[in-house]
C-alpha cells in the first residue's frame, strides 16, 4: 500500500485502487455464471452505481457492452461528469437525453451503444426482458424490505439474464437502526429464480454475493 499518498496497492509496478480491485472481483464473479458480460454486446444495468467504478472496468474490458447506471441525482452528478472523462472514446447519453426516450428496448440500446445515466424512476421505461445483466452493490442493504420487494418485481420483468447483488449479511450487525432490510434472510428472492451461488465475497465475511439466473 502507498501509505503516503493513499493511492492504492502496488501491483506489478503500478498502484491500483481498492475500487478497481473489488470491481474486477465482482465482474469475475458474474462471469462465472455468464462470461458474455466480458466479450459480447450485452446490456448491463447497475442500480446504485456510484461514480461508475463497475462501468469503468466493464467498458474497459468489453467496449461492446452497453452500461447503464441508475442512481440518485447527487450520484448522477458525479458519475456523469467523471466517467465520460475516463472513457473518452465512449459515447455518453446523459440524464437529460434519456428523459426523452419513451421506451428503452434491448435492440435500440445495443444499436446506440455507449454509457447511459438514468434516474431510478427510469427503470420503468425499460422494455420487458431488455436487460441481460442487473447489478446492485451495497444499496439494497440501505432500503426497506418493501422497497427491495418493489425493485425485485421490476427486475423480474426487465431482466432476461443474470441478477448479481452484493450486500451486508446482517444490516443489524452493521448498526442499522431504522427500517432497513435486516439482512440476507429478509431478501424476497423469487422462487422461480435459479440461484447459482450465495457466499461471502472474497475480501470480507461481512458481505455476501449472490447470483441468480432469470430466463
Amino acid at each position: 500500500m502507498d501509505k503516503e499518498s493513499g493511492l492504492g496497492y502496488l501491483f506489478e509496478g503500478n498502484f491500483v485502487s481498492w475500487d478497481l480491485l473489488i470491481s474486477v472481483d465482482a465482474l469475475y464473479a458474474i462471469a462465472e455464471i455468464d462470461d458474455s458480460i466480458l466479450t459480447k454486446p450485452v446490456t448491463v444495468l447497475d442500480l446504485g452505481g456510484g461514480w461508475g467504478r463497475i462501468g469503468y472496468v466493464l467498458k474497459s474490458v468489453n467496449p461492446k457492452c452497453v452500461y447503464i447506471t441508475c442512481d440518485l441525482p447527487e450520484s448522477l452528478f458525479i458519475s456523469s461528469s467523471y466517467l465520460p472523462r475516463l472513457l473518452q472514446d465512449t459515447r455518453a447519453f446523459h440524464y437529460i437525453e434519456n428523459r426523452k426516450v419513451k421506451t428503452f428496448s434491448r435492440e435500440s440500446l445495443l444499436c446506440e451503444g455507449g454509457i447511459r445515466f438514468c434516474g431510478t424512476q427510469d427503470l420503468l421505461r425499460f422494455a420487458d426482458k431488455s436487460l441481460d445483466f442487473f447489478i446492485n452493490i451495497a444499496s439494497f442493504q440501505e432500503m426497506t424490505p418493501e422497497q427491495v420487494d418493489q425493485y425485485f418485481d421490476i427486475i423480474d420483468s426487465k431482466v432476461n439474464g443474470i441478477l448479481y447483488i452484493q450486500e451486508y449479511w446482517s444490516g443489524l450487525q452493521m448498526g442499522h437502526t431504522k427500517r432497513e432490510i435486516s439482512g440476507y434472510q429478509s431478501y424476497p428472492f423469487r422462487p422461480h429464480w435459479k440461484c447459482n451461488y450465495v457466499r461471502n465475497v472474497s475480501f470480507s465475511s461481512t458481505y455476501f454475493e449472490a447470483a441468480f439466473t432469470l430466463r
